[in-house]
């Protein structure tokens, strides 16, 4: 009875997800579960149990920390790879809250990618105003017009995202190209 609400890799290229269920008080519980191998059919071991985040990545500039956004307030906190002690929120100033963060593919170098995230309220995506994520505030305007639920990377570089109207995908690699339906890819 667990929803995978979020699902990413860690460093070493292995599956990880954010599961949440329902207590029997209806409160939510989001529990931190990793793929004991790189084969797609081990089994899901927890890693993080009642850790009220609600997405993770890891940090592109170090692959020690784990960024993960709180479940209440929607704000960055990160930890040094146990799961469960989280320090933040990081840089909170009236952030937009969100739903998740991740880094932008457009460029090779680590020192000038700029991390994004998808508002948790009105699904538009943002991104911070440089590459030091924990100094530098968010960009208060939407950096597209499409609502969000989701966003992936294609092959390409462009996203691909899921909306409200289905799947929509970009055709160049730039973070403020128009999305599109896939269908009309």
């Amino acid at each position: 009875n667990i929803i995978i609400s979020d699902i990413t890799y860690d460093k070493n290229k292995i599956m990880m997800c954010i599961g949440l269920y329902y207590d029997t008080n209806n409160k939510p519980i989001y529990n931190i579960y990793r793929k004991e191998s790189s084969d797609m059919n081990s089994y899901w071991e927890l890693v993080g149990e009642d850790v009220n985040i609600r997405s993770i990545c890891h940090d592109i500039k170090d692959t020690n920390k784990i960024i993960g956004l709180s479940s209440y307030d929607g704000q960055i906190y990160y930890n040094n790879g146990d799961y469960m002690n989280w320090v933040g929120p990081i840089k909170y100033n009236g952030d937009v809250p969100l739903r998740k963060v991740m880094y932008t593919l457009e460029t090779s170098n680590p020192d000038d990618t700029i991390m994004i995230g998808i508002g948790l309220f009105d699904n538009y995506i943002y991104k911070k105003e440089g590459a030091d994520w924990k100094n530098i505030d968010w960009e208060t305007k939407p950096i597209n017009n499409t609502k969000v639920r989701d966003l992936i990377y294609s092959k390409s570089g462009g996203l691909i995202a899921t909306t409200s109207k289905g799947i929509m995908i970009q055709n160049a690699a730039s973070i403020s190209d128009p999305f599109i339906s896939i269908d009309s890819n």
